[in-house]
């Protein structure tokens, strides 16, 4: 069997004051809801930084999520800055190439 799984971290540095655990359950939800080939989904807290960790079966699979999410991480990144977000991703170079071309510079 080959491995397939592709493991995303997105770290947000999110500016004093500013709120981000209120978009949580908006995530949350929407993974609940979404694409059945999520292996995990959670976020971490230390002061201001954020970590969403995230595992899906593949890349089609992390790809349907990103669009199921897109508006509401889209919203976050716009209120704490597109610098202060950085997407570490790992997985086989084959499923790394599908994703690839529909990230921008961050990954």
């Amino acid at each position: 069997m080959a491995d397939t799984h592709i493991a995303l971290a997105v770290i947000f540095d999110v500016p004093a004051g500013e709120d981000y655990k209120s978009y949580f359950p908006k995530f949350y939800a929407k993974v609940k809801a979404g694409t059945k080939d999520t292996l995990y989904y959670g976020f971490a807290t230390c002061g201001n930084k954020v970590l969403c960790r995230e595992g899906y079966k593949d890349g089609a699979a992390m790809l349907a999520h990103t669009a199921e999410v897109k508006d509401d991480l889209e919203g976050m990144i716009k209120k704490i800055g597109k610098d202060k977000v950085k997407i570490l991703c790992s997985g086989p170079a084959s499923e790394i190439d599908k994703v690839k071309p529909h990230m921008d510079g961050r990954l």
